[in-house]
C-alpha cells in the first residue's frame, strides 16, 4: 500500500495510538533520554523505516510551519543531539515541582518539554513519543495523566511546542511559551481555557 494513501495513513496512526494505550498501561520508567529511545522504538517499529526506528537522526531537520505563516522552524543539530539531552535532562534532574503542581511549575515543565522536543532526537515521531514519556513521567509524581488531552489536541499542542521556539530576533519575535503554558494548566490545574478557539499563527509573520 502507497504510504501517502489517506487510508494506510490512519490505519499507521492507529497503531501508533494503540501501541500508546500498551505503553502506558505499563509501569516501567526511567527519567534518561535512553528511555526516549525504547518508547519511540515500541511506538514505530514496522511503522517508520528501519534505520529511524529508536535512533537518533543522522541529518538536519527543519520544517515550514502553518502556524508560522510557513516560515521555516529548524531543529537541533544531529551531532550534538546526546548533549542536548543530557543537559535538559540533567536540568530536569535538580528541578523540584509541587504537588500539586502551581503555576510557576508549568513554567518550569514547559521549558523541560520544549527543550527535549526542539532538539527533535528523531526523523519522525518526536511529539507522540515525547508525549508519551511526559505521561509517564507525571504518572512518577502521582499525577494520574492520560493520552486523551494530547490526542484531541494533537495538532495544537505541536503548534504550541513551535511557538515556544521560534524567533525572529529581526521582526521582534521572541520564542511564546504562553499557548504551551495553557495546555499544561489544562492538563495539570484544570484550568479549563477553550483551546479551540485560539489562534496560534504569529502574527508577525502575517502577509496582511
Amino acid at each position: 500500500m502507497n504510504p501517502e494513501d489517506p487510508e494506510y495513513r490512519r490505519k499507521e496512526a492507529d497503531l501508533v495510538a494503540a501501541r500508546i494505550t500498551i505503553c502506558l498501561e505499563r509501569e516501567d520508567f526511567k527519567f534518561s533520554p535512553v528511555m526516549l529511545r525504547a518508547i519511540h522504538k515500541e511506538l514505530f517499529q514496522d511503522v517508520l523505516p528501519y534505520k529511524w526506528v529508536g535512533e537518533y537522526r543522522v541529518v538536519n531537520l527543519s520544517k515550514n510551519e502553518y502556524v508560522l505563516n510557513e516560515a521555516t522552524m529548524n531543529y537541533g543539530n544531529w551531532e550534538t543531539i546526546p548533549e542536548y539531552l543530557t543537559y535538559d535532562f540533567e536540568q530536569e534532574k535538580e528541578t523540584r515541582y509541587n504537588i500539586p503542581f502551581m503555576e510557576g511549575d508549568i513554567r518550569k515543565l514547559s521549558k523541560f518539554v520544549s527543550g527535549i522536543w526542539q532538539t527533535h532526537s528523531f526523523r519522525e515521531g518526536n511529539t507522540k513519543t515525547i508525549s508519551t514519556f511526559l505521561i509517564k513521567y507525571l504518572r512518577t509524581m502521582g499525577i494520574p495523566a492520560d493520552n486523551s488531552p494530547f490526542q484531541k489536541h494533537a495538532i495544537w499542542f505541536r503548534d504550541a511546542l513551535v511557538r515556544s521556539n521560534y524567533a525572529n530576533i529581526q521582526k521582534g519575535i521572541y520564542p511564546d511559551f504562553s499557548y504551551l503554558e495553557m495546555f499544561f494548566e489544562n492538563v495539570l490545574l484544570d484550568a479549563g481555557h477553550d483551546l479551540d478557539t485560539l489562534d496560534l499563527r504569529c502574527r508577525e509573520l502575517s502577509d496582511g
